[in-house]
C-alpha cells in the first residue's frame, strides 16, 4: 500500500502480485480503481465525452482506458461503508 492518511479521507494506491494470475495483458498491471464522490456524475461526464462505459450498478461503473485497461469508478459512500 502506499497512501497519504487514512483511506476514507486520503489518497491511497495499492500496488499487488498476484502469483499465477494472468490478465489480458499478460502477468503485470490489470486494473486501476478511483473512488469518486459523485458516481452518477462522473458517469454523465465520461458519456458526455464519448466513453462507452463496459459495466455500471448504483455503486461502480468500468471503462476501457486507451490502452484496454480497465479502470473502476467506486462511489464513495459504498466504499467508505465497506472499509468502516
Amino acid at each position: 500500500w502506499m497512501g497519504y492518511g487514512k483511506e476514507t479521507g486520503g489518497t491511497v494506491l495499492e500496488l499487488g502480485y498476484h502469483y499465477g494470475a494472468v490478465t489480458p495483458h499478460g502477468d503485470g498491471f490489470s486494473h486501476l480503481t478511483i473512488v469518486t464522490p459523485n458516481l452518477p456524475a462522473a458517469v454523465q461526464i465520461l458519456r458526455k465525452r464519448g466513453e462507452s462505459i463496459e459495466a455500471s450498478s448504483s455503486y461502480a461503473a468500468s471503462i476501457l482506458d486507451p490502452d484496454g485497461f480497465k479502470v473502476t469508478l467506486v462511489d464513495a459512500d459504498h466504499y467508505n461503508a465497506e472499509m468502516a
